[in-house]
């Protein structure tokens, strides 16, 4: 039986316990250098290569949100005994443990578990006013996923269906953003009759409903993540 599953067995007899097995064992991600912004994060090691294979050791949280989530050292192989012992004297090092327990304790927003532990797809409601497009900064998700959003440079940028958001509009949201019943009811006929808005007169209110769809999207984020 391979480490995961022997894992998810772990989880399914024990739950929260589980953690208790891999206390000793510092939590660690192989990162590749392959991006210069993270060059600062680095200097302290000497001269490295683009694109040198690195370890990032996952720190326990801080209550400042803008602490560093990880820090890279040298790589330490998943074989190497003796230096992956040694991590878990460093400052803050955070254990599988830890991961675990945070993980067992995690509601779920997409799947369930049924008795026997087999993960089970919940039906998710998605409005289309929702849906958010993010830019193509793959490296920047991925990268900030180890190494957090401040230390990459923020997240990933994002795209507001104007269009969409305003065909979807209704009064009370127009009335919120101070835009007159009449000038959405016009907009909405150009865009049914095949035309696309533009940016000239009453440009100021189309920036307003940009702003404020971006801003909703970001504190809904928030509130998920």
């Amino acid at each position: 039986m391979g480490w995961v599953a022997r894992l998810w067995e772990g989880i399914i007899e024990k739950g929260e316990n589980v953690s208790e097995d891999y206390a000793g064992a510092p939590a660690t991600a192989e990162f590749s250098l392959s991006s210069p912004n993270l060059l600062p994060r680095v200097r302290r090691l000497g001269d490295i290569r683009p694109f040198t294979f690195l370890t990032a050791r996952l720190l326990e949280s801080s209550k400042d949100p803008d602490d560093m989530q990880s820090e890279l050292v040298p790589f330490v192989g998943p074989k190497d005994t003796d230096g992956r012992a040694a991590l878990m004297h460093l400052p803050r090092q955070r254990s599988w443990g830890s991961v675990l327990e945070d993980f067992v304790r995690h509601e779920d927003r997409k799947y369930t578990f049924d008795s026997e532990g087999l993960a089970v797809r919940r039906q998710v409601l998605v409005r289309q006013k929702d849906l958010v497009g993010l830019g193509k900064e793959a490296n920047r998700i991925e990268a900030g996923r180890v190494l957090g959003q401040t230390a990459v440079g923020g997240r990933a940028k994002r795209y507001v269906d104007l269009s969409g958001r305003v065909l979807g509009m209704g009064r009370a949201e127009a009335r919120e953003m101070g835009i007159p019943w009449a000038t959405l009811m016009r907009w909405k006929r150009v865009l049914r009759s095949g035309k696309p808005l533009t940016n000239g007169h009453g440009g100021k209110a189309l920036d307003r409903i940009r702003t404020f769809a971006t801003n909703r999207d970001k504190a809904n984020s928030y509130q998920l993540g």
